[in-house]
Formats: structure tokens, sequence, C-alpha cells
């Protein structure tokens, strides 16, 4: 039925009796293995031989006769413990003590259901997907005289430990991010999530690194549209490699030259849960610790998660001050320049004198003088970055001290700009979400060239530009800027300031759900007054005892 051929020194496997499909593989045909045992490990010796780090480990089993057999895996994926104990050990030495094997074109099922100590075991006739599945690292068993092969999924190797995201820090929170493995990421939501409606769907997404995909979601409470729609766009991408979910999101995302995020990328599974919780749907991929979520507003990129671990008015004071870090990081340097070089008559007179002193020095304008530094401390941060966490934070202090010395020695800028960059620099950081502080790096500059060009005119059409760019996005269909354009009333107890966690009785308005109930209504006055009731009357009952022991002392 096959016949193995040399040509060119290269091994082609011809079929005679059926046709070979070509498959996703490529060069691998969707040819029916064969029963023979060395035919089987001829056909995939063309696709393996060049991956030293895959073993064919052939050995011998005993049932009813000596049978030929082999167990192909990669090493560093495999769970050498897992494959030694639950899957050799059976197939080698306990298999001597069953003769339950009533004919031997049962020995699939027979090893499938009494031998082998694995959960995830399935069965595979096509050379294509045998291939596919021993690249995936999943390990594939041989068996002489059967044209099935048995897959198990015994995936282990060595993997980073939970530790506290970079991303996502808190103070009042859990400490647990994700990691570089998908199962891991899923069952931590999981545990914080028992809820049989979460649905998890994986998807394989790149032709040639085949990276494992899930799209997670509340089935009574997403908004099917949304799902289908996320779904959809997710199957149209066809690319090579999928390194990152930041690829995912550029394929997906409905405006990709937006400057602002129209997704939100999380390292914690309470966020992720949370946002599940609020009809979202949660993108993991695996070898990634980030997740991305759809769909998102302007204001959650503002949020923290301690901001609902706290009282309301620690969270809704330390959210307006993100929205005041938000404007400072993005205008003071433009505002200064708007002011000093177009309106001077808008500084008091205490603050004009002094700044004009300083600046007599400098040769430069303002603008350019606020570029010098913008472009040296965007340098600093970068350089902060990437050098090792104990030589980068010697870096930005040294630097940032010696260099802010310098220039001001030098007069290549004022104390006041460097100020002014200082508290910008700072402002930057103060944002939870590490894409709306990029985003505002870079509307930094752009309302610098405004600020610098058309003065505090060009100054104010920018924050035009950007809250019109707001109000126009969509994330996944739904408005971005909402609940300020749309405007929803309804929703404004949870976005510049929030509300207590027992006022949220339903789910946003801004986000299509299928149930908009998150809790019962009034359950907190409720149980306040039952509790208040019952106070009351254990304190009448008290009083009435010490009022009928003073009237027996008066007898």
């Amino acid at each position: 039925m096959y016949s193995i051929t040399r040509k060119d020194k290269k091994i082609k496997i011809k079929k005679t009796s059926e046709n070979i499909k070509s498959s996703d593989m490529g060069s691998v045909p969707h040819a029916a293995l064969p029963r023979d045992f060395d035919s089987k490990l001829s056909m995939l010796h063309n696709y393996i031989k060049y991956s030293s780090d895959i073993v064919v480990r052939t050995f011998s089993m005993h049932i009813t006769r000596e049978i030929k057999a082999a167990v192909i895996f990669m090493q560093g994926i495999t769970d050498i413990r897992h494959l030694n104990e639950n899957i050799l050990k059976p197939l080698i030495h306990d298999c001597r003590n069953h003769d339950e094997l009533e004919s031997f074109e049962n020995i699939i099922e027979f090893v499938e259901n009494k031998l082998l100590l694995v959960g995830s075991v399935k069965r595979q006739k096509f050379l294509d997907k045998v291939v596919q599945d021993i690249f995936d690292g999943l390990t594939v068993i041989f068996i002489d005289g059967v044209s099935e092969v048995l897959i198990a999924d015994i995936k282990g190797g060595d993997k980073r430990s939970l530790n506290e995201p970079l991303l996502n820090r808190t103070i009042c929170g859990p400490r647990e991010g994700f990691i570089e493995n998908l199962s891991t990421n899923i069952s931590l939501i999981r545990r914080k999530l028992k809820d049989p409606n979460l649905v998890v769907e994986k998807f394989v997404l790149g032709k040639r690194s085949r990276s494992e995909v899930a799209v997670l979601y509340i089935k009574d409470i997403a908004l099917p549209e949304i799902v289908e729609k996320i779904i959809n766009k997710i199957n149209n991408i066809s690319i090579d490699g999928l390194l990152s979910p930041g690829y995912i999101n550029q394929f997906i995302e409905d405006n990709p030259f937006s400057l602002f995020p129209l997704y939100r990328e999380i390292e914690r599974a309470d966020i992720a849960v949370a946002e599940l919780l609020e009809g979202r749907i949660v993108i993991l991929q695996d070898q990634s610790p980030l997740a991305i979520v759809y769909p998102v507003l302007f204001i959650e990129l503002m949020q923290a998660a301690e901001d609902y671990y706290t009282k309301p008015m620690h969270g809704s004071l330390m959210r307006v001050f993100r929205y005041v870090a938000f404007f400072l990081a993005t205008s003071l340097p433009a505002l200064y320049i708007s002011l000093v070089s177009f309106r001077h008559e808008l500084i008091p007179y205490e603050l004009i004198v002094p700044i004009a002193k300083i600046r007599s020095n400098v040769p430069f304008p303002a603008a350019v003088e606020v570029l010098i530094l913008e472009v040296i401390i965007q340098i600093i941060f970068e350089a902060g970055i990437r050098l090792p966490s104990p030589l980068g934070q010697t870096i930005g202090v040294v630097a940032g001290i010696i260099l802010g010395q310098a220039i001001i020695s030098a007069s290549l800028a004022s104390p006041a700009v460097i100020v002014i960059i200082a508290i910008a620099t700072i402002s930057t950081f103060a944002m939870p979400d590490f894409c709306i502080s990029m985003t505002a790096r870079i509307l930094r500059f752009i309302f610098i060239a405004a600020a610098s060009v058309f003065g505090m005119f060009g100054f104010s059409m920018a924050w035009m530009f950007v809250i019109v760019h707001l109000a126009n996005q969509n994330s996944m269909g739904v408005a971005y800027f909402s609940p300020y354009a749309p405007l929803k009333f309804v929703d404004m107890k949870d976005s510049l300031t929030r509300s207590s966690i027992f006022s949220f009785v339903k789910r946003p308005k801004s986000i299509p759900v299928r149930d908009d109930t998150r809790q019962s209504a009034g359950s907190k006055n409720d149980k306040g007054q039952q509790e208040i009731n019952c106070c009351q009357e254990k304190n009448s009952k008290a009083k009435n005892i010490r009022n009928g022991r003073n009237k027996k002392d008066e007898q």
C-alpha cells in the first residue's frame, strides 16, 4: 500500500490506493498511517530528523506476545516524570499482569483504557495531524500492527512561579499575576470565578508558531454580538508567528491608528474576573503573561484595582488625582510655552519677573528649551527601562541630578523649565495603565508643537481635537468615551469618582450585556435596617429588665 523511495537524498512517500491531500503543515501530506511499525517511523523520520530535541523511545510490550512500540516526545516541554510513571512503566512493566485482551484488533482500545494513566488521550491516524501534535509538545505512542496512534497530553517542564505583576501593582489586593502558561492563567481565573457559565474557547493561531489562544466570557452576561465579532476577527488572523497578545490586538481593534488604547492590558486574575463580571471578553495567549480585554472605556484606564478594595472616599480622591496627573503629563509643558511666549499678561506679575530674569541668560526660545529637556528625559526613561534594575535606578537618579545641574550651569535651560518637565514626567508614572501613559507621552509632544506655533489657541484646539477624537472612537462597537459621550448619568457614579459597592445594583449601561443585574436592590439597606431593629429590640429588653430591677429595689 505504501512505498518509500529515495531521490535526491529526500524521502518521498507514495500511496497507491488513496489520494494524498495537502494540509496546513505545508509539505506534510494528509496521509493515513500504515499498520507496520517501521513504516510509521520511516514516514515520520523526514519531519523530525532535524529536531534533536525530539526523542524517539522504542520498547517492547508483552501482551499475549511481544509487540514493538515507541513513544515520541519533545524534551523541555514534556513532563518526564509523568512520562516515566504513567506511560512507560504501564506499557513496559504493568502490561504483563493483564490478560484481558481478547483479540489483537482491540489492542489500541486496551492500551488506552487499561494501561495509560493519563487524563487527556486521543486517537489519530493521519500523518500531518501526528506531526502537528509532536511539535505542539504532545506525546505520541506507536504500536506495531495498528494504524492509529495515541496522543497524550502530559506537558510540563519548567515554568515561572507566580509573582506580583509589574503593570497592575496594588497595595490592598492580591499579589498573584499571570505567567507564561495558558493553563495556569485560566486556573487563576477559575479559582476566583466558580461559575459554570464561564466559557473558555481555544484557538490555534500562527501557521508556524501555532500559539494557543483562549477567549473567556460569561455566557449569560456577555452580549453574543460582541463575542461573535471578536471570535470572527480572531479566526480571520493569518500570520506565520504570534508572539504576544499585542499581535492579536493589532488585528482586531477597531482603529489601530488611534493614539489611545482601545483595549486594556492586564496581568492580574482579580481584574480579569471583575471585567468578566461586567460582560467583557478576556483574551489570553500561551507563553504570555498579558491578557487583553474588550470592550474597554477610557475611564477604565484611569482606574486601579485598589479603588474598589478601599473606602469610596479614598478611591475617589486618588482617581481625581489621576485625571489631574493625565492633564499635567500631557499639557503642562505646552501650557508653559503658551503663557511665556504668547500670553505674558495671564502670568501674575510676582511670577513673570522671576521667570524673565531666569530666562535672560538662556539663548533659546521657550519651545526649544522645553524640547531639549523633554528629549533628554525620554532618553533617560528608556535607558532606565532597558538596563538591569539596580543599574537602571542608579542611572536615572545620577543622570537626572548631574544633567539637570549641568544644563542650568550651561544656561541651556532655566530652573523653571526643569521643574515643569519633572512634574510632567512624574505625572506620567501616576497613571495605572502603561498604555495610557505612553499615549500621554506622545500627546505631550503634539501639544508642545501646537502651542509653539499657535500659542494658547493651538493648545486649546489640540485639546478640542483630542476630545472629539475620544468621542468618535469605538471599542468593539461600544462608545469609547462613554459615559461622557454619549452621556449616561447612571454610570457617572463610577467615572470621575466612585460610589459604594452596594450602590452598583446594575451593571454599567455603557457596556451592553444580556443580564444587567449585578446584585439585589437595597440588599445593603435591608440588612442594615435589620441589624438596627435587632439592636433596638435588645436595648429595649435590657432597659425593661433594668427598670424591673429598680422597682424591686424600691419596694
